[in-house]
């Protein structure tokens, strides 16, 4: 083939820094939904019409009624994604599939997950299935209508205190310059917990065990909330 006629496709884009967004609706801002496998966008499909009649041997078609399919993505589960998937389950929200370059579709639609099983070494998984209520409108620029999140790093979701009444403390890294971050047991009867300079101290009470929200937030960013799953033990005294 001939130079003057060759195209080369030098614009691709992968999928990693996409990502499914869901507005808020204080500001009308888009925020990240949860993380996903795949970005997964609603596609709509056609169906036709056969048109035959005995006058003519030809067989004509015309379009008949258009489906918006419900894409699936696989998502990882742990409590903070499950939190924010169980709040949003079944409520019609405005969302938005988002291509690295900024490119993407909006559409409104419900959200449902299943949890899916998992082997001994494997990590957690669900399927996240999103069912549009709109055809999906192609938005050229998405950055304005977009607010990022803030980010903390990995901590451990469940640990157990030695003793009843003991303490331990926690390193919360925030990862976003400027957030801070507010704490609350569920359960301040069982165990409490506060944070300064980014260590969190959790006392037991007594046995039991209760969740701790930590809630990071941000002006200009959507917050976030990590947790950890409390133990405490009946024991009153140290290991030896």
């Amino acid at each position: 083939m001939s130079d003057v006629f060759k195209m080369p496709e030098k614009r691709a884009v992968r999928g990693a820094g996409g990502g499914i967004y869901a507005m808020d609706t204080a500001d009308g801002l888009y925020c990240v939904l949860a993380p996903t496998v795949k970005l997964i966008f609603p596609k709509k499909s056609t169906s036709e019409i056969e048109i035959k009649v005995v006058n003519d041997t030809d067989i004509s078609k015309i379009e008949g009624t258009t489906t918006v399919e419900a894409p699936e993505t696989e998502l990882y589960l742990h409590r903070d994604v499950i939190d924010i998937l169980e709040k949003k389950a079944g409520k019609l929200l405005h969302l938005m599939s988002v291509a690295p370059d900024f490119t993407g579709y909006k559409y409104e639609g419900t959200i449902s997950y299943t949890p899916n099983d998992v082997e001994t070494d494997g990590a957690f998984q669900g399927t996240l299935k999103i069912t549009a209520r709109s055809t999906p409108e192609y938005v050229r620029d998405c950055f304005p209508m977009l607010k990022p999140t803030v980010k903390f790093g990995a901590i451990e979701s469940n640990v157990e205190l030695e003793t009843m009444t003991g303490t331990m403390i926690v390193n919360i890294p925030l990862l976003t310059d400027g957030m801070t971050a507010t704490v609350k047991s569920t359960d301040e009867a069982t165990a409490t917990a506060t944070l300064s300079d980014d260590k969190l101290t959790i006392t037991g009470k007594k046995a039991g065990s209760c969740i701790i929200d930590i809630t990071g937030t941000k002006e200009g960013y959507a917050s976030w909330n990590t947790t950890i799953h409390v133990i405490v033990p009946k024991t009153t005294t140290p290991s030896a």
